[in-house]
């Protein structure tokens, strides 16, 4: 499967609502992916990216420089080589999978994070996807000396231990695990380290790092309570974001009860990303009861949305291959030509489309984020 020319993604959970350029092959976005559900995300009160500069916006507005724009900055660091600004806006730059097989820019982008972490562990970028240690950092262990290095230093310092636990959680998540737990210590009322730690424990049974194809229950079932503890906050109860990553790991812990109730909550909210992905987790909950017919419904209602909408992310394609899986292509047909009017990058779902119609049999495999570990074999066709 080719991808054709580059597309925007923009991160809905991601650390600072991070937006990326995609242009790469299918090897390539494969390494992606397993890195971005190896980030750890930023709770944000929308899919959409919102609020002041800051660190996070500076790393955002490098990924849309141009070649010449982010040389020019290399130029102006050359002569500069401690300004973070420029440093963050390049790790923006860098950061994207166009850049994954360069050479040249990884140990550039590598040198970067790793003076960072010696110099000014508090920098936000640190804790941002741009400046993660995800697959391929190739001197992780020296980054980690680093870090540990800086704990040790440095124990009490929320915004290290906090950037220390981000940068760590791909690889290391026990060791994350346990400096958000640090981090929860030092700043209690902050429902964001319940959060993180939901994520951290989703990572456990859910990251090709850690888990393959396997399911590890105990970890979904803390998942699902750290994520519950920052929803059941006042402020929790305002982001729309916890009611998804509560409802897939209810579902991935097999409470079908809870996944349920929450992804109608979800539908609620009147928005479309909600809308697509409550009926999504409604489909697949009535696919694991074996209601078959009711998840169809549940597949095309995901697309019936109101007023203009126009999905920057890569959509979880699960729901509609668990329907390829048991041979129902009529229904995953009309599902493809109803989402492809909303859902255009590189044209993928289109070329979709074209070759059922042709009479071929897509592979929505790349694209089923969570079906692989969230369902069981089909029972029945």
């Amino acid at each position: 499967m080719a991808t054709g020319t580059a597309f925007r993604l923009m991160k809905v959970a991601g650390c600072g609502a991070l937006l990326f350029t995609f242009g790469i092959q299918v090897q390539s976005q494969e390494k992606s992916k397993a890195a971005k559900q190896a980030s750890p995300p930023e709770l944000t009160s929308s899919h959409k990216e919102k609020g002041p500069i800051t660190e996070t916006t500076l790393a955002m507005k490098g990924n849309t420089l141009t070649a010449q724009e982010a040389a020019e900055l290399e130029q102006k660091l050359s002569l500069n080589p401690e300004n973070i600004i420029i440093i963050t806006k390049l790790l923006g730059y860098w950061s994207g999978p166009l850049f994954y097989d360069d050479g040249e820019i990884k140990q550039k982008r590598e040198k970067y994070i790793l003076w960072l972490i010696k110099n000014h562990p508090e920098a936000e970028v640190l804790g941002m996807r741009d400046a993660q240690l995800n697959v391929g950092f190739e001197n992780y262990s020296e980054a980690k000396s680093l870090w540990l290095e800086q704990l040790e230093k440095h124990p009490d310092n929320l915004k290290i231990v906090g950037n220390a636990a981000n940068s760590l959680v791909s690889y290391d998540t026990d060791l994350a695990i346990k400096y958000y737990k640090k981090a929860k210590s030092l700043d209690q009322q902050n429902y964001r380290w319940d959060f993180l730690l939901g994520f951290a424990y989703n990572l456990k049974c859910t990251s090709p790092v850690h888990s393959g194809n396997s399911q590890d229950p105990e970890a979904a079932k803390e998942s699902l309570n750290y994520y519950e503890k920052a929803y059941f906050t006042t402020e929790g109860k305002k982001n729309n974001l916890l009611l998804e990553s509560m409802a897939k790991a209810a579902l991935m812990a097999d409470d079908l009860s809870k996944a349920e109730e929450y992804a109608n909550k979800m539908l609620v909210a009147k928005d479309y990303y909600y809308t697509y992905y409550g009926n999504f987790i409604l489909g697949l909950i009535a696919i694991k009861k074996g209601n078959i017919d009711v998840a169809g419904n549940y597949l095309l209602e995901s697309t019936n949305f109101s007023g203009k909408v126009e999905f920057n992310i890569i959509l979880d394609m699960t729901l509609a291959q668990e329907f390829l899986t048991r041979g129902k292509r009529e229904i995953v047909l009309e599902f493809l030509k109803r989402i492809s009017k909303f859902w255009k990058y590189n044209g993928t779902c289109e070329q979709w489309v074209k070759e059922m119609e042709d009479g071929g049999t897509p592979d929505l495999s790349l694209y089923a984020l969570i079906g692989r570990r969230y369902m069981a074999k089909p029972e029945s066709k």
